[in-house]
């Protein structure tokens, strides 16, 4: 048991499965525990790590308060505090205290995959509001999925929108540069 997360025996090589209560205590160990892994696999460069922890906090956030606990971002408009404030409510009330999130990760030497499920409704995601339209720029909310996007290099939607799989493939280390001036010629065209 990690901080209400449970991680159950590896389901493979290089595969684990997380089930989280709807906790957002239990996320920052979940992401530390995959990072560590990502390390022992040879992933050491700092910023592959810090775009997947950002993604994971983002996704894992966004299963627990608007999947989950179904509260809606819309209540961020003045202040962020009715929105804790309900989150905090449901978090006791069924049918919301009853739900997971459930996590699968992939790692393996040359990727990552996450795929993060909620129990939630799901939302329709090409209904997104662009975070970077005038009108959305003071906006408290609406940032995740769009930071999401550009930090991972493949993300995808699962209808009905309660499921998000994220891929990041490992960046070439500064040996496999050194080693490769193919590589390099090629990004110099």
């Amino acid at each position: 048991m990690i901080c209400n997360a449970q991680q159950q025996v590896p389901v493979g090589q290089g595969e684990m499965f997380f089930e989280l209560e709807n906790d957002p205590m239990a996320i920052p160990p979940v992401i530390e525990q995959l990072m560590n892994d990502l390390v022992q696999r040879g992933w050491e460069d700092e910023l592959a790590q810090m775009r997947l922890s950002l993604a994971l906090q983002e996704a894992l956030s966004n299963a627990l308060y608007h999947g989950n606990l179904e509260v809606s971002s819309s209540l961020m408009n003045d202040s962020t505090d009715p929105f804790y404030q309900l989150a905090e409510r449901r978090r006791s009330v069924q049918p919301y205290s009853g739900r997971m999130i459930q996590l699968v990760a992939k790692h393996d030497d040359d990727r990552v995959l996450y795929i993060i499920e909620d129990q939630g409704p799901g939302f329709d995601f090409s209904k997104l509001p662009d975070p970077t339209c005038e009108e959305n720029i003071e906006r408290f909310n609406g940032r995740g999925l769009f930071l999401i996007r550009n930090v991972m290099d493949e993300v995808v939607f699962h209808a009905p929108g309660n499921r998000i799989q994220m891929t990041m493939f490992k960046p070439p280390s500064l040996e496999d540069l050194e080693n490769n001036p193919a590589f390099l010629s090629g990004m110099v065209a």
